[in-house]
């Protein structure tokens, strides 16, 4: 007998009758070997009963938990409710409306400094505003008030802080879910007079432009968090970014915030999260969230401080890169990091005492639809007893179904083809930790001596090829290279210097450089020396950039040059004009290049050997790209490369026979073979008779 949905008013009677209807539905049985784990847990009293989702479940469950099942002690299904949203992307009410832009800004310079006039054009509660510059650099104190007819002001408090710096801005101000018509914002500037125009000439007053509004969600209760263990399993330095590879308690946990430990008094950094992925068939990361932490001061004011990132995030796995952009700045000192995550829980109804399972890991089901989902406000508002589930075990007598195939995991050996070597001019041996997922970043010898394109690397071990994946990140290593000053006699008014490359052909693209000359203005250009086709010497212009500073400036005069094309020899040139100026120095130049690595998976740690070094080859086609994202997602060792890469200069002999000098050599050869062949032949042909 279909029992039919109950009315708005038995709703209302949820105590009386709830329980009772509920018990009646009746499911099939399920067959448990094709789910890979289950979980144990005891109900001591029967009734409407939840667990508690640990970080465990989720990580042995489907995302989303599509495929968790819960058994009774006699082996009958159960039907549960999940309470706990996995995402605000999936719920409207609390989704955070779209920011809208103000319906009229006004900025008015006051001797006090700077003062906004905010027309929200909203009348419900409001979450922030967010104000719009094109300023690339400040730092000011706001503070805020609100108003319904804009006579009537009222204060939020003490000033907050706004800026921008290298990319960590602070340009938000909450409201705290105020009804404002009008908000009013006055910034403190620094070195502020009562006369503008002094002020001006003394620190320009900040250009701000407009406003966006942002409304409340809808829904007043926040989720609840729970947090979620996180391990910073590698720290890495690379030129201006700090890089955290973090390794999750768990996958398919709803992250909601990371949130930073530092012991240090002031900073302000911007933050990017990624995830590792395949990116047009080569790995890469994708960015899930960015934004600023800080710890200021204002003046008068307590120290404030920023330190979680909002995330809205459903892992796959376990691994999470943050990159911490420190700019010119020393690396951040991070002393530890947090996560929280959305709590979830499971309702369900226990007709009977004893011990229930909870069945997870089984890719080849869907998510059930339980009549339940009539009842989610009533199940949310009733009394529950609480169970906790057991730590999760391999399902006895485990077998999927043999319809469906799924691709093989990262236990599958992983090895190519063979190969012959012969024609790779390198071989450099990897150093192993210990066998599993690999991780090799190129140095400067491997981008140098390789095909620009990186086609030619292969990983061998025995004369087998290895399969790999490469990467290519966003990331610059760093590096002083010394220069030398090149004076040219005809041109005493021009300075010159030359800088030898480590490498022929490095593949640099960004040039760093400072000096300690108080006050110029040069015009800075980077060349080097190529043969034209006629075998003539001719500079060739990598780039130039306009370069001044000023003794005012406190800091170190800098400059930053970016090459059109990859240097073709070892050796770049500085030239610039001094004019009737004295001449200026320069410090060691900053070399800039990028961080390329490769990912392949061993089963030993002897006897592997990365090759580089030939022309006439095409880039490899392996089908690991089949397993590219376990391979991505599983925990790496750094493997190393031994020697410096550099190659020993040819022999005599072989200068010879290479190139021009080896086709003068053969004709030369040639030659002198004929001469020698002639004069055998004239000793012995007869003599003619004498007289």
């Amino acid at each position: 007998m279909k029992i039919p949905p109950p009315t708005p008013a038995d709703r209302a009677r949820h105590g009386g009758w709830l329980l009772p209807w509920l018990s009646l539905a009746a499911f099939g049985a399920l067959t448990p070997h094709e789910w890979q784990h289950r979980q144990v847990f005891t109900v001591n009293e029967p009734g409407l009963t939840r667990i508690a989702v640990t970080a465990e479940t989720m990580t042995h469950a489907q995302p989303s938990l599509s495929d968790m099942r819960i058994l009774d002690e006699a082996g009958r299904e159960v039907p549960y409710w999940i309470d706990g949203r996995f995402s605000s992307h999936h719920d409207p009410q609390t989704e955070t409306p779209p920011r809208v832009a103000a319906r009229n800004f006004t900025s008015f310079d006051t001797t006090a400094g700077t003062q906004l006039l905010i027309e929200t054009g909203l009348t419900g509660e409001l979450e922030a505003i967010e104000l719009t510059t094109s300023s690339a650099g400040f730092f000011l104190a706001a503070h805020v008030e609100i108003s319904a007819d804009g006579n009537q002001w009222k204060s939020l408090g003490p000033a907050v802080p706004i800026f921008r710096n290298l990319g960590a801005e602070q340009l938000r101000l909450a409201l705290s879910r105020q009804r404002a018509a009008f908000v009013r914002v006055t910034l403190d500037e620094p070195r502020a007079t009562s006369d503008p125009a002094r002020r001006d000439a003394t620190h320009p007053r900040v250009p701000f432009t407009g406003a966006l509004v942002q409304a409340a969600p809808i829904h007043a209760t926040p989720p609840r968090l729970t947090p979620l263990g996180v391990a910073v399993e590698r720290r890495e330095e690379f030129a201006g970014v700090t890089t955290l590879t973090l390794q999750l308690a768990g996958r398919h946990a709803p992250l909601a915030t990371l949130s930073f430990a530092s012991s240090e008094p002031l900073f302000m950094r911007h933050v990017t999260v990624a995830v590792r992925e395949m990116q047009g068939g080569e790995a890469g990361e994708r960015v899930i969230a960015t934004g600023t932490i800080y710890r200021v001061a204002l003046a008068g004011t307590a120290v404030r401080e920023q330190l979680a990132l909002p995330l809205d995030y459903l892992p796959t796995n376990r691994e999470l890169i943050v990159h911490v952009h420190n700019g010119d700045s020393p690396p951040l000192v991070i002393d530890a990091v947090h996560a929280k995550r959305r709590a979830i829980e499971v309702r369900f109804v226990a007709q009977q005492v004893g011990e229930y399972q909870l069945l997870l890991g089984n890719p080849q089901v869907g998510a059930p639809r339980y009549d339940l989902a009539l009842f989610t406000d009533e199940l949310s508002r009733a009394e529950t007893k609480v169970v906790t589930a057991g730590s999760a075990q391999p399902m006895p007598h485990y077998r999927p179904r043999e319809t469906v195939s799924s691709l093989p995991d990262t236990d599958v050996p992983l090895i190519g083809a063979p190969l012959d070597t012969t024609n790779w001019r390198h071989r450099r041996p990897l150093q192993l930790a210990r066998p599993g997922v690999q991780q090799i970043e190129l140095d400067l010898a491997v981008l140098a001596y390789a095909q620009p394109d990186l086609d030619d690397l292969r990983i061998v071990q025995d004369r087998h090829q290895f399969p790999y994946l490469l990467e290519r990140t966003k990331l610059m290593r760093k590096s002083s290279v010394p220069i030398f000053p090149a004076p040219d006699n005809k041109r005493p008014t021009v300075s010159v210097w030359r800088m030898p490359l480590p490498h022929v052909g490095l593949p640099t693209r960004e040039l760093g450089l400072s000096s300690d000359t108080p006050l110029f203005d040069r015009t800075i250009k980077v060349y080097e020396m190529r043969r034209s086709a006629s075998g003539q010497r001719r500079a060739h212009t990598l780039s130039q950039v306009k370069w001044s500073h000023v003794p005012t400036d406190q800091r170190t005069a800098w400059t930053h040059l970016v090459l059109t094309e990859r240097p073709l020899t070892d050796t770049l040139w500085f030239e610039t004009d001094n004019g009737d100026n004295p001449a200026i120095t320069l410090k060691p130049v900053t070399l800039f290049t990028p961080v390329v690595r490769l990912v392949f998976k061993a089963d030993e740690a002897e006897g592997f050997a990365l090759i580089y070094g030939n022309a006439e080859v095409s880039a490899p086609r392996y089908d690991l790209r089949l397993l590219a994202r376990q391979l991505l997602s599983a925990s790496r060792n750094v493997a190393t490369l031994v020697g410096d890469g550099t190659v020993a200069p040819p022999s005599l002999w072989a200068r010879l026979l290479s190139g021009n000098s080896g086709m003068v050599l053969f004709w030369a050869t040639l030659t002198l073979v004929v001469i020698v062949l002639l004069l055998v032949v004239a000793r012995l042909l007869p003599k003619p008779p004498a007289g």
